[in-house]
C-alpha cells in the first residue's frame, strides 16, 4: 500500500458547545482510505494558540479525555486526540481482523497498519488546512510512536516528534530472537500455524516496518526510552535512533513501558514547551 500525503477525502469539524472557559471543543470526523469512519478529537485555545499536538494512543489503549486533553492549554498549544481505528475509542475499522490481529491477515491482504499509518497521515493533512499558521507537533507512544513517525517522514509538516517506546521495527529480529510475546504474539501464532511460511511472514511484516521511513524524518525527535520489561527489543530501538538525525533521547533506565506511558514522558514535554 502506497501511503499518500495527498490523498482527496470528506471531513467534517463540528464545534461541540462545551463550556470551557479556555478551549474551544471540536469533534472532527474523516473518511479514510477503506471508508471507515475515522474519529479525532481538537480542543484549541480561545486565545492566542503557538501550535497543534497530535496525540496518537498505545495499541488498545483509550484516548485521552476531555479533563486531561485540556492541560494543553496551560502552555497555550491545541491538541488533536486521534481514536486508533478498531481498538479504544470512536473510530471504525472496516479491514476484517483475523487472529493474527494487529500484524498479519490469513490471506495475502493489505496489512491494518498501513491503515493506520495513512489515517494519521490524513489527520495531519485535515489540520494543516483548518489551522494552517499552527506548528503541528505529535505525542505518542508504542504503536503511535509508529505511525507518528512514518507521518512525518510522508508528509514533512511536523515539526517536533515526542514519542516514546516505538514499535514495528525490525520484525526479523522481534522473531528470530524471540520476542513476539506480548503485543507481538500474534506472530509467534502466525508461524505455529503457517511454518512454511516464514519467508513471508517476514516480508509482509516488512511492509510495516518503520525503519523504511527512519531516514525520512526531518521532524526533531524526542524519544522517551524506557529500559525495564522492553515491549520492542532494545537492539531494534538502538537501530531506529541510529537512523533518526536530529534527535534527544531521554533514558528511563528504571521504567517500564506503562509506568512511562501514565506519567513522566508527558511531564517532560510539558517542562520542554514551558521553556
Amino acid at each position: 500500500m502506497k501511503l499518500d500525503k495527498n490523498r482527496q477525502f470528506e471531513y467534517n469539524l463540528n464545534k461541540i458547545p462545551y463550556k470551557h472557559p479556555r478551549l474551544d471543543y471540536y469533534e472532527l470526523t474523516y473518511t479514510a482510505v477503506d471508508n471507515s469512519r475515522i474519529y479525532t478529537e481538537v480542543m484549541v485555545p480561545k486565545g492566542e494558540t503557538r501550535g497543534i499536538f497530535v496525540e496518537i494512543p498505545d495499541y488498545k489503549v483509550f484516548p485521552k479525555d476531555y479533563l486531561n486533553l485540556g492541560r494543553y492549554a496551560i502552555l497555550d498549544y491545541a491538541v488533536a486526540s486521534l481514536h486508533v481505528r478498531g481498538q479504544a475509542g470512536q473510530s471504525e475499522n472496516r479491514q476484517a481482523a483475523s487472529i493474527y490481529f494487529p500484524f498479519l491477515n490469513n490471506q495475502n491482504e493489505e496489512l491494518y497498519y498501513n491503515f493506520v499509518y495513512q489515517d494519521v497521515i490524513d489527520l495531519i493533512a485535515v489540520l494543516k488546512k483548518e489551522f494552517p499558521e499552527l506548528e503541528v507537533n505529535v505525542l505518542a507512544i508504542g504503536q503511535g510512536a509508529s505511525a507518528g513517525l512514518v507521518a512525518a517522514a510522508v508528509t514533512k509538516d511536523i515539526a517536533n516528534l515526542f514519542i516514546s517506546n516505538a514499535q514495528n521495527i525490525d520484525f526479523s529480529i522481534i522473531f528470530k530472537e524471540n520476542a513476539d510475546v506480548g503485543v507481538y504474539e500474534a506472530i509467534r501464532d502466525y508461524n505455529r500455524n503457517y511454518p512454511e511460511k516464514e519467508d513471508y511472514m517476514l516480508s509482509r511484516l516488512n511492509e510495516i516496518d518503520i525503519l523504511n521511513y527512519a531516514k525520512e524524518v526531518e521532524a526533531k525527535v524526542y524519544y522517551g526510552y524506557s529500559h525495564l520489561n522492553v515491549r520492542t527489543p532494545e537492539k531494534c530501538q538502538d537501530k531506529l535512533l541510529s537512523l533518526l538525525t536530529n534527535k534527544e533521547i531521554i533514558h528511563y533506565r528504571k521504567f517500564e513501558h506503562e509506568v512511562l506511558q501514565e506519567h513522566f514522558f508527558d511531564e517532560f514535554v510539558l517542562r520542554k514547551l514551558g521553556e
